[in-house]
């Protein structure tokens, strides 16, 4: 059975090449942040204590899209085998038999993107090693971690594949006759509002022991604190925030595509926040990246030390590269998201379309149901970062216009991006409602 089950999805690329294409990606940028932080540790300058904060903060805030788009392609990979799953249902295989070929499955189509991954990094590292960073450009020697560093990054990642894909498939019923999502989903409660409020007192206190002067690693475990806390306390807050905008929209709605966008969020606001959450880590490393070109402005005086221009350079492209991959990965989780969305509301867009709404309606309804919250979400998570960052980098720095326009480039820059991810799924609707 697990033979004929594996034989039928790689004879449908429709099936694979997706998810692949997102394990793909997301190797390619894990080896790459990995080569970058190797680099770093190898580094021998006065700075390396705060290189080696930088890279690993990096590698945190990276790890959270990596892992919603590794669950992203899990739920999609159920979703598109429905069919074959439901069938094998219905003959008598058991709940965990069914997961279990998934999460064999998911595993096959993980280590063939994550090998993929390894050739497209090997082909980039070229081309990324320009960058500069201590001073001089990194090289394709610096990125390089060998095949040993390549075979254990890989073992990680498959690892983390699978967590994501039983992650995916936890929020999955599959029955005889179908593949749906879980119909009644977490109530979003206000206890959500007291955490992520106390926890971004707490970053505020963090940042104001730094500020008031505190030495050596202590600086350094408060600053990761400061900056790290209130990502929680917006993931806290997210779903919450989203159950507000729905209701809202759903009470002033004027038109049928805003009702039912507002509808499909509230049908399940952590199903949309684990779509557009990851956004949050990126405006606030937007911030700080606006944060750091003020910084450099300030610092790039005649007098000023070679080290510390070098530094603040570094600190500087570091936070651009993270910010530029965070995107990335969001947009494509995005993507992945929407087209599962479609597989699994199928039945509904048919109606609809039965009805007499045009696809073009319809996909301004999916739109609405991503876009709307997004802009909330990136307004939040921006307010949040400036306010915790207030204490640490002075609100001269974070004021200042050359701090705004890049906050706001690379804000527009994120929203344009997870647009035209909604947009590339269009055909995935369009094929739906011609079956």
């Amino acid at each position: 059975m697990n033979l004929l089950f594996l034989r039928k999805t790689f004879s449908d690329p429709a099936t694979w090449a997706l998810p692949v294409v997102a394990f793909m990606l997301t190797s390619a940028m894990a080896y790459t942040v990995v080569g970058g932080v190797s680099f770093l540790l190898h580094d021998e300058s006065s700075n390396q204590l705060f290189y080696m904060l930088c890279a690993a903060l990096a590698a945190i805030l990276l790890a959270v899209p990596m892992s919603s788009l590794m669950s992203s392609a899990a739920r999609l990979m159920a979703r598109q085998r429905e069919r074959r799953l439901s069938t094998l249902r219905l003959l008598g295989a058991s709940g965990l038999k069914l997961r279990a070929l998934s999460l064999i499955e998911s595993g096959t189509l993980a280590v063939t993107g994550i090998v993929l991954g390894a050739v497209l990094y090997g082909l980039l590292t070229p081309l990324v090693g320009l960058v500069h960073l201590t001073g001089h450009a990194i090289g394709a020697s610096g990125l390089w971690l060998g095949f040993e560093g390549l075979l254990g990054v890989g073992v990680l990642l498959l690892a983390l594949a699978l967590v994501s894909a039983l992650s995916g498939l936890s929020r999955l019923e599959i029955t005889p006759l179908s593949v749906r999502s879980r119909e009644l989903p977490r109530r979003v409660r206000w206890i959500r509002l007291v955490a992520g409020g106390l926890l971004i007192f707490v970053a505020l206190v963090c940042s104001v022991a730094v500020s008031s002067g505190l030495g050596g690693a202590m600086v350094f475990a408060f600053i990761v604190i400061s900056l790290s806390i209130p990502l929680i306390a917006v993931n806290l807050l997210g779903p919450l925030v989203l159950k507000w905008i729905g209701t809202a929209d759903a009470k002033t709605a004027r038109s049928a595509e805003r009702l039912i966008a507002a509808r499909n969020l509230l049908e399940s606001p952590q199903e949309m926040w684990r779509q557009i959450g990851s956004i949050a880590f990126s405006v606030y490393m937007a911030v700080m990246l606006g944060s750091g070109v003020a910084m450099s402005m300030a610092g790039s005086t005649a007098d000023a030390d070679r080290q510390d221009l070098i530094l603040v350079h570094d600190v500087r492209t570091g936070v651009l590269v993270t910010l530029v991959m965070s995107f990335l990965m969001v947009a494509f989780s995005v993507g992945i998201n929407q087209t599962a969305q479609v597989l699994d509301r199928q039945e509904m867009y048919r109606a609809l379309s039965r009805m007499g709404m045009s696809i073009d309606r319809l996909g301004r309804v999916r739109r609405l149901s991503v876009m709307r919250p997004l802009v909330l979400v990136v307004i939040i998570s921006g307010l949040v970062a400036v306010v915790t960052l207030f204490p640490l980098v002075g609100a001269g720095l974070v004021a200042q216009p050359v701090t705004m326009a890049v906050i706001a480039a690379a804000i527009v820059f994120g929203i344009c991006t997870v647009w035209a991810a909604c947009a590339s799924t269009t055909p995935v609707l369009r094929r739906t409602l011609e079956d």
